[in-house]
């Protein structure tokens, strides 16, 4: 998939055999990415614009690795905040909960995560 949009877009520049060490692709469980490019033999990494608009495995998304790692980063925020959430579900306030009580509470929940 990735690997063909980037032969694709070097048959394109003019290298259609490029050495299998020029490019390196790696996927960490979040999708394809180049993680490795030899500018000197194969020119400036494509963009993933362009490598979007490569026709090889159509429907294929490439994202940049920042935007990989804000995905990551964003589910990340997003477990830990739906840990608390559950966890403060369970404080029970009632009308005689003293302000400490209810910090105490908070405190502990906080601190099992």
């Amino acid at each position: 998939m990735l690997y063909e949009k980037c032969r694709e877009i070097l048959s394109g520049r003019g290298i259609p055999n490029p050495s299998d060490q020029s490019f390196l692709l790696r996927d960490d469980g979040n999708g394809p990415y180049i993680s490795s490019w030899d500018v000197s033999a194969l020119g400036a990494q494509p963009t993933p614009a362009e490598l979007n608009a490569a026709s090889a495995s159509a429907g294929v998304s490439v994202i940049s690795a920042s935007e990989r790692d804000n995905d990551l980063a964003s589910k990340g925020l997003k477990a830990l905040m739906l840990a608390v959430d559950q966890r403060l579900r369970r404080v029970v306030l009632t009308d005689t909960t003293t302000p400490a009580e209810w910090a105490e509470a908070i405190r502990t929940e906080y601190d099992a995560l």
